[in-house]
């Protein structure tokens, strides 16, 4: 049949839009088949969520953060004086917070504008996000993070073209979350209420923030944990310290690796849940009136 999302060009078949790539429905919803772990164009197996209602169902995880606004601003200003002090001028808390994010604060990507935000490109829904971090989509070899650092947000939480110690490329797309992200304000309190759609909470949203957001070595040079809301391992205690590294251009063959220690997370879990999307068909079964002698 015909597929839920079209190409978004004909020279780009693999792309629901630049840079999104198309996905089995099985990732999200109960019943069609997923991603296959070993090649990532054929489908994988049906993803079976148990019994027959399931289908067209989907798991949901909300998690609510109280975000430390304060603390991230204050860091951003220390820290250019921190790397000032080092003998690496020039940096002001905007192109350094891009470098934690990975985009400017505009959605520009720092991948494709390093220097400074591009309004024409950030306004633009679809080419903001048709950019890699290898060769392959580039747009240049970014594997080091000369420009995008290996630790910032957008790669911890989706590493895209560039290959984890965990992951080949194919497997990266097993991970993958249709989310939202709703900033609130409550009582003087910032954050963001964060929700996302799957069919295995172990394998996407569990495995994202355990094995990438939360993991100092997702990236074989130690690229410590997400900057925005990874925590370290309770079992690696102080072992690992929370820091942040820079790459940057110095005599030294391959640059200077500066590492930024960093204070508490920048933000705090403030409550969530998991929870079953029923389908339409299943309500509708729901709704039905009972009948002796039938179960449902």
């Amino acid at each position: 049949g015909a597929p839920l999302c079209p190409p978004a060009a004909p020279d780009r078949p693999h792309e629901a839009a630049p840079g999104q790539r198309r996905l089995w429905p099985g990732e999200f919803v109960f019943g069609h088949p997923g991603q296959d772990p070993v090649a990532a164009d054929p489908p994988g197996a049906v993803a079976s969520g148990g019994p027959d209602w399931t289908v067209n169902g989907s798991l949901l995880a909300v998690r609510r953060y109280r975000q430390e606004v304060g603390a991230f601003q204050a860091f951003a200003e220390h820290a250019c004086e921190e790397l000032a002090r080092r003998g690496f001028t020039g940096w002001t808390p905007d192109a350094l917070s891009a470098r934690l994010f990975g985009r400017w604060r505009d959605g520009t990507p720092v991948s494709l504008r390093p220097d400074a935000p591009d309004p024409a490109l950030s306004s633009c829904p679809l080419s903001r996000n048709a950019f890699g971090f290898t060769a392959d989509l580039g747009p240049v070899d970014d594997t080091r993070g000369w420009r995008v650092p290996v630790g910032a947000h957008i790669r911890k939480a989706y590493p895209r073209d560039h290959e984890t110690d965990l992951e080949t490329r194919a497997a990266i797309e097993t991970h993958r979350l249709l989310r939202r992200g709703m900033p609130y304000e409550d009582h003087g309190e910032r954050g963001m209420v964060f929700a996302c759609y799957q069919t295995s909470l172990e394998r996407q949203f569990e495995f994202v923030v355990r094995s990438w957001l939360n993991n100092p070595y997702q990236q074989h040079e130690g690229d410590n944990h997400d900057p925005i809301v990874g925590r370290p391992h309770r079992a690696l205690g102080d072992l690992v310290p929370r820091e942040f590294a820079l790459r940057l251009p110095s005599g030294e063959p391959g640059g200077t690796l500066v590492r930024l220690p960093m204070p508490a997370p920048f933000t705090v879990p403030r409550g969530g849940g998991y929870f079953f999307t029923p389908a339409l068909s299943a309500l509708r079964t729901l709704a039905r009136p009972s009948v002796p002698g039938r179960t449902r």
